[in-house]
């Protein structure tokens, strides 16, 4: 048996259980736009404007016509939405309708002037923020190695207390230099050819020649970034 002091309380319950309408003002970001990007945006939205109609920005659903927040009951795309003519129905037929709770949120949305989030466009790209270049500091010049790579190698040595290592044989540079620059081993005939030039110049040049074999050094690093950002690589040229 339900007290005469309990029953107030039970008809809010149920009023709050069987009301579709919003307790509060419409929430655009979290109630709206997720009913416009399930049904309306694919033919409606970027780039696309089926029937002549973008739903991008507040503006254009003004401009339309399709709404009227004066005249809730006369607004075009909520006669759509509601219609059982399969030729006027939208979503079109095959397509998903709106539930009766999404086109009580649509309703609302429209008796409420079509609330936006200032700034949002159904229209904008992936956002990309805004390049910030800087000039970087090098640290100070240790044993006269004056090169930018070299003192900041020194730096993050000193900092962790590591010692420099000490100057490699040419056999190991050349394998080095092949592995970084190209990804293949040196030939034997390479190797031997490199010891025997008595060029103090001899590893400049060597780099100099890896990195003019534009097919070579491409297909190395291309690889490696293809893996790196899952493309399908094909190769290049």
């Amino acid at each position: 048996m339900i007290s005469r002091y309990n029953l107030p309380i039970l008809i809010v319950l149920l009023v709050d259980i069987v009301s579709p309408v919003q307790a509060g003002p419409i929430d655009f970001a979290h109630e709206v736009v997720p009913i416009l990007k399930k049904h309306c945006v694919a033919c409606h939205g970027g780039r696309e404007a089926k029937g002549s109609f973008s739903l991008n920005t507040r503006e254009l659903w003004l401009e339309s016509g399709f709404v009227d927040p004066k005249d809730v009951k006369a607004s075009y795309v909520l006669e759509l939405v509601t219609s059982s003519d399969p030729e006027m129905q939208m979503p079109p037929k095959g397509k998903p309708r709106l539930s009766a709770e999404e086109v009580a949120t649509l309703k609302q949305w429209v008796s409420e002037d079509l609330p936006w989030e200032a700034g949002f466009s159904f229209g904008k790209v992936a956002y990309e923020p805004p390049l910030k270049p800087r000039r970087p500091v090098l640290p100070p010049t240790v044993d006269c190695r004056n090169h930018p790579i070299d003192r900041l190698i020194d730096q993050y040595l000193s900092k962790h207390k590591l010692p420099r290592p000490g100057p490699v044989d040419d056999a190991t540079f050349l394998r080095r230099v092949h592995l970084d620059l190209v990804g293949l081993l040196p030939t034997p005939e390479e190797l031997t050819t490199f010891l025997a030039d008595p060029c103090s110049e001899k590893r400049a040049l060597k780099i100099r020649e890896l990195l003019a074999d534009d097919t070579a050094y491409a297909d190395h690093w291309l690889s490696f970034f293809n893996d790196l950002l899952r493309n399908d690589y094909s190769g290049t040229g």
